[in-house]
């Protein structure tokens, strides 16, 4: 059974260490779960977009 990984998205938004750290993550696992930390946007409507 594969283990899901994680990683979370701040409020730098997304950077080129983040999407490295995706790729790491998606190496090693065949799920991984974003949590977007309340910092990450301003408001719903530019999380949803």
């Amino acid at each position: 059974m594969y283990k899901i990984g994680t990683i979370q998205l701040g409020k730098q938004g997304i950077t080129e260490n983040f999407i490295g750290n995706l790729r790491n993550q998606f190496k090693n696992h065949e799920n991984v779960k974003i949590s977007v930390l309340k910092s990450g946007t301003r408001n719903k409507n530019e999380l949803q977009k």
